[in-house]
């Protein structure tokens, strides 16, 4: 009966740091001051320049001459997403600035490698 009990509180304890949680996300959208990247396009933006980062490693692009390729990258990838650089740059330092709001943008560009991943083993 007692492991029962701990069970459900466990349980509960879950339930509501999760529905904390969700909303606590929810807010930081709303609250993105003027000129910064929401956190929801960041997450898209920081998964495609990760990857762009990634391709070019693994192709041997290291040091200066990955610093040539990857401002190609960077200006394609900020062009699909209709930003400069200079508010990429504004917003970066925004979240850095902010760091409980930026763990939460790489807690979900963790989450999308990973199912990323998954889906490839699938």
């Amino acid at each position: 009966m007692r492991g029962i009990k701990v069970k459900f509180r466990y349980a509960a304890v879950m339930c509501i740091f999760f529905l904390l949680f969700s909303c606590a996300e929810k807010r930081l959208s709303d609250k993105t001051p003027p000129g910064i990247i929401k956190p929801d396009k960041m997450v898209d933006i920081l998964c495609d320049l990760h990857i762009a980062e990634s391709g070019l490693e693994h192709k041997g692009f290291y040091g200066d001459s990955l610093d040539i390729y990857i401002n190609d990258y960077y200006f394609a990838i900020f062009q699909k997403y209709g930003i400069s650089k200079e508010k990429y740059i504004k917003s970066i330092n925004f979240y850095l600035e902010n760091p409980y709001i930026l763990e939460i943008i790489y807690r979900k560009v963790t989450e999308r490698f990973e199912q990323l991943n998954s889906e490839k083993w699938d």
